[in-house]
């Protein structure tokens, strides 16, 4: 049986559909601007919003939204970092070429604005114009910023640093459907080399516990700890329900939070209350973990998810080149891992420094070089077609529009 909300949606869609069409009949061709005026009457008649009519007849239903999530997580996309792509975009565009980015310089997998907002980018509107620029999210380039700023900081106070990494190796079981997890945690130094590398299933994974007896025997308070992005994965951030789950699902996330909602809660309002609370959740689960480590006199970073960032970035490069057997990867890891000398350790820190160091400068530049291109924008004294129009750039999509939900 069909749900009453998605069948009143879909039969206000309709209503709206069909003033268009009678709004729209006439002899001859209507001019754009006649539909521009008929699209406001309407808007102004129904108390939507002008897009919402003007795209009406291109909305889908909830439940064609449910497919095109469906769909999408069914495809097999291999491990990519889009963020990292889109910034290396800029850096050919603004620095090496000092030219504004265009929509058709992005990749077609991640140029959509919905991509876009996830990798951390966005085209921005650029004031008193219908132009945008192309830009990186500001809130995570402060983040990257205060990071390399941080590491550089400690660097020069001579602190030894501490860095921790958590991989999960996935291996299909034979004969079946299911997938086995192992986790690999480790931790080394420059100063002090390995400390430990453990490997453990899913069902004894406690990454504080691990930290409290592997881990912080080694340290004293002079110590900072840089923890990898693979570290914030956690199972309760990877059980947050999808829009296609069941409502039973989305009840038993919302009172595992303890998240207030009513019963009579249709799915579609359940999942935006998860959407909403969701990273308020995650976050307090990360502040947590935090000030369990920060508690002991220790400086916590949180690296960012950039491979060159990654301390232990060549040691996962050298055990895909071994193709190590997994049902004997415990073992052979270990030994593997164990074979780098102080000399190797220390090779890390050096490559990590300077990578930081560039990342640190292009920022810089690229901070620069916005400002400037967004200057002569003002005051037209770029060519019009150097900059992607609105229009471009921002169409109507009704997948992201929230007459939906």
């Amino acid at each position: 049986m069909a749900d009453p909300k998605i069948l009143d949606i879909q039969r206000k869609i309709k209503i709206i559909n069909h003033i268009i069409k009678e709004c729209q009949k006439t002899g001859e061709p209507v001019h754009q601007k006649l539909k521009t005026h008929y699209y406001k009457n309407v808007a102004k008649y129904t108390g939507e919003k002008l897009d919402a009519i003007k795209y009406a007849h291109f909305s889908p239903t909830y439940p064609d939204l449910c497919d095109k999530i469906k769909e999408n997580d069914t495809k097999q996309i291999p491990k990519y970092n889009s963020s990292v792509t889109l910034r290396q975009l800029m850096v050919d565009y603004y620095i090496k070429q000092q030219i504004p980015i265009q929509k058709n310089h992005i990749p077609l997998h991640i140029n959509t604005s919905d991509s876009l907002k996830k990798s951390g980018f966005k085209w921005h509107d650029i004031p008193g114009t219908n132009k945008c620029i192309f830009i990186e999210n500001p809130e995570q380039q402060a983040k990257r910023m205060r990071y390399l700023i941080n590491m550089k900081k400690f660097r020069e106070e001579n602190r030894p640093i501490v860095y921790i990494a958590h991989e999960v190796i996935q291996d299909t079981v034979p004969s079946s459907t299911t997938t086995a997890q192992d986790h690999i945690l480790i931790a080394a130094s420059p100063q002090i080399g390995l400390i430990d590398c453990s490997m453990v299933t899913s069902s004894r994974l406690n990454i504080i516990e691990w930290f409290q007896i592997m881990v912080q025997p080694h340290l004293t308070e002079s110590h900072v700890v840089v923890i990898g992005s693979e570290y914030q994965e956690t199972d309760a951030d990877l059980d947050v329900p999808k829009p296609e789950d069941t409502t039973a699902k989305m009840i038993s996330w919302l009172d595992n939070n303890k998240i207030n909602y009513k019963q009579t809660m249709h799915r579609s309002e359940l999942y935006a209350l998860i959407e909403r609370y969701n990273t308020a959740v995650f976050n307090e689960s990360l502040h947590k973990e935090d000030a369990i480590l920060k508690a002991h006199g220790l400086d916590v970073l949180r690296r960012p998810n950039w491979e060159v960032l990654d301390y232990f970035q060549h040691i996962w490069i050298d055990i895909m080149k071994e193709n190590m057997d997994k049902s004997k990867c415990d073992t052979t890891l270990k030994t593997y891992i164990r074979s780098y000398n102080m000399e190797t350790w220390q090779k890390f820190e050096e490559i990590i420094a300077k990578n930081e160091q560039s990342i640190y400068d292009e920022d810089r530049l690229l901070e620069d070089i916005i400002d400037k291109l967004l200057t002569k924008a003002k005051y037209d004294t770029l060519e019009s077609n150097d900059f992607s129009a609105k229009s471009d750039v921002k169409p109507f999509d009704p997948y992201e529009y929230n007459i939906i939900l």
